[in-house]
């Protein structure tokens, strides 16, 4: 899938992943830093969007409303967030759902980075 930043617009662009992208398990690639991410994020806070699939705008404006919770953001951000899941836990998702959301914020922080070095 394409996945585009502009940092020249007023409102967020198109962001979208291909469907069959799933983390191979809670914390694999997460507990390293991403430098890039976090960069995009600091340059080009919110500027960078989620596309809709069908009716999926809810689901995005409260992906994006927690996305722009810095406190919530740098936790996801944070090479620490793998020891802070539990894939033990027969009652949770065995951190898929943190996961995901870590990964969407790192793909989303670096596509932002790109776009400011773009705009530069």
């Amino acid at each position: 899938g394409s996945s585009t930043c502009s940092p020249s617009s007023s409102s967020p662009s198109s962001f979208s992943t291909p469907h069959s992208h799933r983390p191979e398990s809670a914390s694999a690639h997460l507990d390293a830093e991403d430098p890039e991410a976090v960069r995009g994020w600091e340059a080009q806070s919110g500027v960078c969007g989620l596309g809709n699939l069908g009716n999926t705008c809810f689901m995005n404006t409260a992906i994006q409303c927690l996305a722009r919770t810095k406190p919530l953001r740098d936790l996801f951000l944070s090479p620490s967030l793998p020891s802070l899941l539990r894939p033990a836990n027969p009652l949770g998702s065995k951190g898929r759902v943190a996961a995901a959301f870590a990964t969407l914020l790192r793909m989303m922080g670096r596509k932002a980075a790109k776009a400011a070095r773009r705009s530069n």
